[in-house]
Formats: C-alpha cells, structure tokens, sequence
C-alpha cells in the first residue's frame, strides 16, 4: 500500500515537473518569437495600450456616475467654500467633508477629526479671508481658484454644484 502511494506521489512529481518544465518552455520560445518580430512586438504593445487606455475609461466613467449622484455644494464656489465654513464652525466635520470632491471626502473627515481646535479656527479664519479676497474662474468656466491667503480649488460637478478639491 505504502510502496502504490509513493509510486503515485512519483507520478504526480513528475507530471508537475514536466507542465513546470513545458511553460518554462513556452516562455522562452514566446520570448524569442517577439523580440525577433517587430511587427509582433508592435501588436503586442498596442495591444496593452488599448488595455490601459480602456482601463482609464472604465475608471473615469465609474467616477462620472458617482459624481453626477452627488448634489451636495453650492451653485456658486463662493456658497460651496462658504457651506464648508459653516459646517466646521458648527463641528459638522462629517457635512463639511462633503463639500469636497468624492475622492477626497474621507481623507478631509479625518484630516478635521485629528487636527487641534486651534488649527481649525485659525484655518477658519484665513478662510474667511480667502473668500472676501475672492477668486478668478478658469477659461471653460468649470473651475474656480482662490488665491489668498490660502490657494482653494473647487471644480464644477454635472448637476451644477461646486465641490471643493483641494485647500
């Protein structure tokens, strides 16, 4: 009984060894076909840069859908920096976090949950600021920046809210 096992357990070894040794094989011989074909090699990077391009279209329409579902802003830049300022005065961290872009909601909810109470009120105060001194809109219109005393950036959703990107 012992001796059929061991006999099996050979058998099974060697059938692994030899699929081991046959993709090594196809491995090389893959290798060799493309760097001596220009034109394969010219396919095969086409082929991956189509992959890549496509891959970067699934994530971009994948972040269009959530942000068209996002209404919350407000339809002016001023009114959206404003709402977030209001929020943090009022200890809402988790409604002022919402007022930035969807990628970066998370990452502002623990920025405010974790910094001092004086930071935020100092930050509060510049912001203030920050919006009496105003700001420009870029050419298409769909961003606006504020300079000083701190530089804010907000961009325009699809529903017509403006969200905050970056303080």
């Amino acid at each position: 009984m012992k001796s059929t096992l061991k006999k099996i357990i050979k058998i099974i070894g060697i059938i692994i060894g030899a699929l081991l040794a046959l993709a090594i094989l196809f491995i090389i011989i893959f290798r060799i076909v493309v760097k001596s074909s220009p034109a394969l090699q010219a396919r095969l990077q086409m082929w991956y840069a189509n992959d890549v391009v496509n891959s970067i279209k699934r994530a971009q329409d994948a972040a269009l859908a959530r942000a068209a579902k996002d209404t919350i802003g407000g339809q002016t830049p001023q009114e959206t920096l404003q709402l977030y300022i209001d929020a943090v005065e009022k200890g809402d961290y988790e409604m002022a976090s919402k007022y930035f872009v969807i990628d970066k909601q998370s990452e502002e909810l623990e920025s405010l949950k974790r910094a001092p109470k004086k930071n935020i009120e100092t930050m509060q105060d510049l912001l203030k600021t920050t919006l009496q001194n105003g700001g420009g809109y870029s050419a298409p219109k769909n961003e606006y920046f504020f300079d000083r005393p701190i530089s804010t950036q907000l961009i325009l959703y699809p529903k017509g809210n403006w969200k905050i990107v970056r303080i």
